[in-house]
């Protein structure tokens, strides 16, 4: 954790938390109030900043398999799932650590693909136990081409 405000240093637990799936969306949310309004009803869903967030959590393909799992056993519903990939998609204080050079950043772009697929409308098509589980399978294939780094 960079030196932090409290405040930001508590938004950046609630994220971590929240990346590793031991906080679902709803504490994540009432959280990061302070920080941040979703609207998840509307079309585009949308996150609007009440003031500045200085925190930063890296993300890297391994961070998701806690939340994949737990929708593959059941523990996590298709909306929860969708909502988790779209705040770490949208929110672009997730992300390869800070030092990570361009092109091993690209690297991740796999990664982004399956979150956006994730938190998609329904028209990209809906998310079952099966497109998880290749999901997940394209994910161990990509942190296995990555540096250690990026992870």
């Amino acid at each position: 954790m960079a030196d932090l405000t409290p405040m930001n240093a508590d938004a950046e637990s609630a994220m971590t938390a929240f990346l590793r799936g031991q906080i679902r969306f709803a504490e994540f949310i009432e959280r990061m109030r302070h920080f941040l309004v979703v609207d998840f009803d509307g079309a585009p869903a949308t996150i609007r900043y009440r003031r500045p967030l200085e925190a930063r959590v890296t993300v890297g393909p391994a961070d998701l398999y806690p939340v994949l799992e737990s929708y593959l056993a059941g523990d996590r519903d298709e909306t929860e799932l969708g909502r988790w990939a779209q705040i770490l998609d949208m929110m672009t204080e997730f992300g390869p650590a800070p030092d990570t050079p361009d092109e091993e950043a690209d690297r991740l772009e796999p990664m982004w693909d399956v979150l956006a697929q994730l938190g998609g409308p329904p028209f990209l098509g809906r998310v079952t136990t099966d497109s998880v589980r290749a999901y997940t399978a394209r994910l161990r294939a990509l942190e296995v081409e990555l540096p250690t780094r990026a992870t």
